[in-house]
């Protein structure tokens, strides 16, 4: 599948269509789902795009690309429309610490969520994908003498974006989370956690242990009750232990030093970040019918 565009050059392959694998389920009410604890927020979500930012980069470049099409005479090969899905609007940390909340623990276990309505669209898009020829292939990916419509989209999207060092924040966050599981201050928490999973029958080193089990088939479409059951005593023994709250704090401490230190770095990715938001909205604009 097309791989989604990123801000601030993170990718630099056009998707269409993005969050297939997490769109809203008809009828689903995310509020009465994410509890408070899986609102993480850390210092460097504000690089990242929000799915509202991120929604309006994907209608952008599907703008783009249709326009295109039709400008080379094939409106055939349209993205067809009932493919077409929304990103989420789901906690970017939600799975950082392992499972978190109780509600989801109940509902989803350690898979992670998803519904019927995105999986089906995922499917269809794959299928659709598949039955493309050699020549709409062509027009939308590009040759080696003319570029597809895809490239054409991610040309303007762009257009006056400064060039970043594309893996600056996944290198950060990730020593950010390494960082953190060493601090003294989580060894500590998560000590208490394991204690208190022990206590419900269940013996884990870390919560991470605890999601790769592999008792649990996460790739499957149904959950154990044993899945279940340990879920929610994970979920439970970090509410008892407040052991998401301790790691929050250490790693924001943890991030903010890191942009304190890469100050130039960062501020840079935020000003691509802002330009490819700001083409994607003139794109729009753009394709508007006039008052």
């Amino acid at each position: 599948m097309w791989k989604a565009l990123k801000f601030a050059g993170l990718s630099v392959a056009a998707l269409l269509i993005v969050g297939l694998a997490r769109t809203d389920a008809k009828g689903r009410d995310t509020d009465d789902i994410w509890s408070d604890a899986e609102r993480i927020v850390l210092p460097f979500d504000q690089y990242r795009p929000t799915a509202a930012e991120q929604n309006v980069v994907n209608r952008a470049t599907h703008i783009l690309v249709d326009r295109c099409l039709h400008a080379r005479g094939r409106p055939d090969i349209a993205v067809p429309a009932s493919l077409i899905g929304a990103v989420e609007a789901m906690p970017d940390n939600i799975r950082r610490y392992g499972i978190v909340g109780e509600r989801t623990a109940r509902r989803f276990g350690y898979h992670f969520p998803a519904d019927r309505d995105s999986d089906a669209r995922a499917a269809h898009l794959d299928a659709w994908l598949s039955s493309l020829g050699g020549a709409e292939k062509a027009a939308l990916y590009g040759t080696a003498t003319r570029p597809g419509c895809l490239d054409d989209a991610v040309a303007a999207l762009s257009r006056g974006v400064p060039e970043v060092d594309t893996n600056i924040l996944t290198e950060f966050d990730f020593r950010s989370l390494d960082q953190s599981e060493v601090d003294p201050r989580v060894i500590a928490a998560v000590a208490f956690w394991r204690r208190c999973m022990s206590e419900r029958g269940h013996r884990y080193e870390d919560p991470y242990d605890a999601v790769s089990d592999p008792r649990w088939d996460l790739d499957a479409p149904y959950v154990s009750e044993e899945e279940f059951a340990t879920a929610l005593a994970d979920a439970g023994c970090k509410n008892r232990v407040d052991l998401v709250r301790i790691w929050v704090a250490v790693e924001t401490d943890i991030q903010q030093g890191f942009i304190d230190e890469n100050g130039a770095r960062f501020a840079e990715l935020a000003r691509a970040h802002r330009a490819t938001h700001d083409n994607a909205l003139k794109a729009i604009d753009a394709a508007s019918p006039a008052d």
